[in-house]
C-alpha cells in the first residue's frame, strides 16, 4: 500500500512538473483572468517565466529539506517586483 501511494504522489510531482512554461502561462491566465494583446504578452510571459523559475527553485530547496516553505504562483506572478502595489506605499515613520 506504501508503494502505491508513493507512486501516485510521485506520478502527481511528474505531471504537475511536467507542463511547459508555455502551458503553465496559458494556465496562469485562465486562472487570474489575464488577457494580454500580443506585445504586452511576450514581456509578461518573460517576467512570468522568471518568477515560475524562482519558485520551482524555492521548491526544490524546499524538498531537500533546506527551506522551510515551499512558494506558489500568485496573481502578482506575471508582474516585476517595482511593479506591485504594496511596493509603492510610502514608508510611514513614527515622530
Amino acid at each position: 500500500m506504501k508503494i502505491y501511494v508513493a507512486f501516485l504522489l510521485f506520478s502527481a510531482v511528474m505531471f504537475v512538473n511536467g507542463l511547459t512554461d508555455e502551458e503553465e502561462w496559458a494556465e496562469y491566465k485562465i486562472k487570474f483572468e489575464r488577457n494580454y494583446d500580443d506585445e504586452e504578452d511576450k514581456i509578461r510571459f518573460e517576467i512570468f517565466k522568471e518568477n515560475f523559475a524562482s519558485v520551482k527553485a524555492q521548491n526544490e530547496e524546499y524538498e531537500r529539506g533546506e527551506k522551510t516553505w515551499m512558494a506558489h504562483l500568485n496573481s502578482f506572478s506575471d508582474r516585476k517586483e517595482e511593479e506591485l502595489p504594496f511596493r509603492r506605499r510610502p514608508i510611514l515613520k513614527n515622530n
